[in-house]
């Protein structure tokens, strides 16, 4: 359980991230670690929900989980946590439970597919030989 604290402690973590984890190598583009899925967008910039969540409370990043429980923590102190990527699994996930996956085109062949309608190529299939 992630320990209690106010938004403004999240502020002050956002401010202590800018000024001294920022520039070093450790977390320079981190936003392209795939291992981050998600970010803080506060003040047309991104901060590591987890990192900063750890540094407002005094816990390791290691003592709590990230997503759901980090993100939730950040968002019920009024901040937007955002993806980040677009094609993230997590994304693709939520796509298909919300009824939003592949369509039927007018063939029965998935949208989503090698053969779908205005595919740039089709994929070429190989049988597999049969196990004697």
């Amino acid at each position: 359980m992630i320990p209690n604290v106010t938004r403004e402690k999240l502020l002050e973590a956002m401010k202590n991230f800018d000024q001294e984890l920022r520039n070093q190598s450790e977390w320079i583009g981190w936003e392209e670690n795939k291992a981050h899925k998600y970010a803080i967008s506060h003040e047309n910039r991104f901060y590591p929900v987890k990192k900063v969540v750890s540094i407002a409370t005094g816990v390791g990043v290691d003592t709590f989980s990230g997503g759901e429980e980090a993100n939730g923590y950040a968002q019920q102190r009024g901040f937007s946590v955002v993806p980040l990527r677009e094609n993230g699994s997590d994304q693709l996930r939520q796509k298909f439970e919300k009824g939003g996956g592949p369509q039927k085109l007018d063939s029965g062949i998935s949208s989503e597919g090698p053969f779908r309608k205005g595919a740039d190529h089709v994929q070429e299939t190989h049988p597999v030989p049969a196990r004697i």
